[in-house]
């Protein structure tokens, strides 16, 4: 299933996205808001997100019912069947949202959380010191790279 994101400032007084945003981060950003969509091209469902990340494209990744977004400080999950929205606090910005061995793998900017798939709870969580530069995922680890030129291993 193919998404079409866009990003654009985001005015609370534009009544024609209020019915569709599904997370709303106005009360804990303290930069301008702005409103991501996420247009589903095959079913033209709208999923919404107001959330401070202007320039980069938040992650997102759809898998069955279920819909994954990262922003600066959560990842949420959006049950597109029930519309209930459930989230996990992020030490750092999500760069990248993956899914292995039913586990959903957020790769943050000084960060990794592992994270069931069934009933998402956290899994385990690795803070590192240093920005993840670059990531590989193999069938029972993930290899992480960092800016400095050191690496880690992590069981998945």
């Amino acid at each position: 299933m193919k998404y079409i994101y866009s990003c654009e400032e985001f005015n609370p007084h534009n009544t024609n996205h209020k019915e569709s945003i599904i997370v709303d981060e106005t009360e804990i950003i303290t930069s301008p808001a702005y409103l991501h969509i996420f247009k589903d091209k095959t079913s033209n469902e709208k999923y919404c997100v107001v959330s401070d990340n202007i320039g980069i494209p938040m992650p997102y990744l759809k898998m069955d019912n279920d819909f994954f977004v990262g922003t600066s400080q959560y990842i949420y999950f959006f049950d597109c069947i029930s519309k209930k929205t459930k989230r996990r606090l992020l030490s750092s910005p999500c760069t990248k949202i993956l899914i292995s061995h039913n586990k959903i793998i957020t790769i943050c900017e000084f960060s990794v959380m592992i994270i069931s798939l069934v009933d998402k709870r956290v899994v385990a969580e690795f803070e590192f010191s240093d920005v993840i530069s670059d990531y590989k995922i193999y069938q029972n680890f993930l290899h992480v790279y960092f800016m400095e030129g050191t690496e880690q291993k992590i069981d998945i």
